[in-house]
């Protein structure tokens, strides 16, 4: 099987029919109004990864050369017949079932740990697990046999995603579980007659020009981008560069080509596609002769070292002195709290958006004029060390402005979220407060009051941002979006303490104990620090007690 000529990936028309297509088949039937408009996956990490893809071939093997270029292609799709030609100079590189260099597998690996297919899903329960009998909530033999495209599927999303998998298993080039950021258009935008929310533009909307992933990537001028080793760009095509504790290296980024950061490989595997089995893939349901059960794997693949970009995900740091790393999955989803950071960058440029965001509000979106509205879709696992605890799905709106206005409107979203924040935390404080006689001691996770309150508050905050940026491009006065949000998000907060409260134990239950958490909550709601500063207010000055004394 090669995945650039074999149709192997399940998509969905504009008039609703389905599809199995080939890559250089993306723009199909555009020009008879019948665009492909989505993929389709079994799994959301496989649509997740899918979608890294697609972008990652079109930035590697079809790249605009400019800006200029790109734009064409935005307008005039490029046809299957242009694309297959593009692609055919890789085929070679997407073997998947294959003697020589395989797609994502290692290079030369005779012999290694064999392992169940199964184990290629990142929620698979480990070795330890299985021993211990510990499998309680992902159980052991769901999945004993899938499709090769599943399977190839599935090695790709193990390798861009790898969390730490014991001694010598590599993590993933940005770590384990990265939160990607990607760029989707506007679902209802329709341009002289055209659909620019087909595919194409979904993965187009996330390709640089050549000349400024250039520029961004490769400040040093160092590589060859017509020239390049294809071994530099796609590692499973030269021998793995090994990382044993005495006689392997690290691998940095100028060992390779910028675009190896789309193909990082850190894990040594290869599918067993001698053993094959006729059958029902356990992953998509599919009826197949060529069943896959097993792999081999060895320990000290590629090991990414340092900090690695990946124009796909937003970085942060401690402090400006510190490494920039990339983000990861965080307990509690991708929230309206996470907006300003992974589009504009935080107010004190500690987290800066991924290169493709970033790109497109500085330099592309005021020029695709009435079909710039795009909005972010951000995804990744949450991932304690090797065990995956959630995978996070989230879309967010972007909005055009003048850039003018972008450090005040930085500013207006910092004190509306950090308000917000100072209110989340309290609105738990006083719940426990209500519920418990002995609320210090209650342990556990109480996220879950974190979710429902920025989830209650998530559509108002951005109503109330789309009025702050026109409010700020008119350079009206802020103060009524002010108290339009705090009103919102402390009637948010009411509410659910009214819900909670009283969900305690029966004998720990205490009206007048909730009558004095709900009131303390009320003056927290009006009077805290981040609340006074959303809203202008002066802080109370503290009395001076010794004075007070005398």
């Amino acid at each position: 099987m090669n995945l650039l000529d074999t149709p192997w990936i399940k998509c969905v028309r504009l008039d609703k029919t389905t599809a199995v297509i080939s890559p250089p088949q993306l723009t199909q039937g555009h020009h008879e109004n019948n665009p492909i408009i989505d993929i389709v996956t079994d799994r959301p990490d496989f649509r997740g990864a899918l979608y890294q893809f697609l972008i990652g071939l079109l930035q590697s093997i079809h790249p605009p050369a400019t800006e200029t270029e790109w734009k064409k292609q935005w307008d005039q799709p490029p046809s299957s017949e242009e694309l297959e030609v593009r692609f055919k100079q890789m085929q070679h590189a997407f073997k998947l079932d294959t003697t020589g260099p395989a797609f994502m597998q290692d290079y030369d690996l005779p012999e290694g740990e064999p392992k169940p297919i199964s184990a290629l899903l990142i929620e698979a329960p480990g070795g330890k697990t299985l021993k211990d009998n510990l499998d309680h909530f992902i159980k052991r033999g769901q999945v004993n046999h899938i499709c090769p495209a599943c399977a190839g599927l599935a090695l790709f999303t193990l390798q861009i995603n790898a969390p730490s998998g014991g001694v010598g298993h590599r993590v993933g080039l940005r770590g384990g579980g990265p939160l990607t950021t990607l760029l989707l258009p506007d679902e209802t935008q329709q341009v002289e007659g055209h659909d620019k929310t087909s595919l194409w533009h979904k993965l187009w909307l996330n390709v640089l020009p050549e000349d400024e992933f250039c520029r961004t990537f490769d400040d040093e001028d160092e590589f060859d981008w017509n020239g390049t080793d294809p071994a530099k760009i796609y590692p499973w095509l030269g021998p793995t560069r090994t990382s044993e504790n005495k006689t392997g290296q690290k691998t940095l980024p100028e060992d390779t080509h910028p675009y190896q950061m789309y193909w990082g490989m850190p894990r040594r595997i290869r599918i067993d596609f001698k053993n094959l089995h006729e059958g029902t893939c356990d992953l998509c349901g599919a009826s197949d002769s060529r069943l896959v059960k097993q792999f081999i794997t060895k320990n000290y693949g590629t090991d990414y070292a340092e900090t690695w970009p990946h124009a796909l995900t937003p970085y942060a740091r401690k402090n400006l002195t510190a490494i920039a790393l990339p983000l990861h999955g965080q307990k509690g989803g991708v929230t309206y709290r996470h907006w300003l950071g992974l589009t504009l960058g935080s107010r004190d440029a500690n987290q800066t958006p991924a290169e493709t965001v970033r790109y497109f509000l500085t330099k592309r979106m005021r020029r695709l004029k009435s079909d710039r509205h795009c909005r972010i879709w951000a995804f990744g696992f949450d991932m304690d060390n090797m065990k995956a605890r959630c995978w996070y799905d989230a879309r967010m709106p972007l909005y055009d402005f003048e850039p003018s206005i972008r450090e005040a409107l930085k500013k207006l979203v910092s004190q509306a979220v950090d308000a917000a924040s100072e209110m989340a935390a309290n609105l738990r404080k006083e719940i426990k407060n209500a519920r418990y006689k002995r609320p210090k001691d209650i342990k556990g996770d109480w996220s879950f009051i974190d979710i429902e309150f920025w989830q209650a508050t998530e559509t108002g905050f951005y109503r109330c941002l789309r009025e702050g940026i026109a409010a700020l491009q008119k350079k009206e006065d802020l103060q009524e979006v002010k108290k339009q949000f705090h009103s919102i998000v402390r009637r948010a907060a009411m509410s659910i303490f009214d819900s909670h409260a009283q969900g305690g134990p029966l004998r720990d239950m205490s009206v007048e104990r909730v009558i004095v958490a709900r009131r303390n909550l009320s003056i927290w709601l009006e009077k805290g620090k981040k609340v006074n500063e959303l809203l202008g207010k002066k802080q109370p000055q503290k009395s001076d007690r010794r004075k007070n004394a005398k």
